[in-house]
């Protein structure tokens, strides 16, 4: 084992049966973020090493554009790539 520390506390081993990139060329999901799309932007805003207030208007604008997709307000799209089988 790698970590056999985290054995010994109880932590099993997984399998990573998914990832879910963003900013896919090609999504194949599309989550409703409509309720949150405000609590994703101050989330965002608390790291102003990296990001500035212009987040704000770029977020709104590009989850507008996911949420036109499936008729919602706002939405993140994602590519789901499935690496092992249920």
């Amino acid at each position: 084992p790698i970590f056999p520390e985290l054995l010994a506390e109880g932590y099993e081993p997984h399998k990573v049966r998914e990832l879910y990139l963003m900013f896919p060329p090609a999504p194949d999901l599309y989550l409703d973020i409509s309720d949150r799309i405000e609590q994703k932007i101050e989330s965002l805003l608390c790291h102003r090493s990296q990001l500035g207030p212009e987040v704000a208007d770029w977020v709104r604008k590009w989850d507008a554009e996911n949420g036109a997709q499936i008729g919602v307000a706002y939405a993140e799209a994602f590519r789901v790539l499935r690496l092992v089988d249920n």
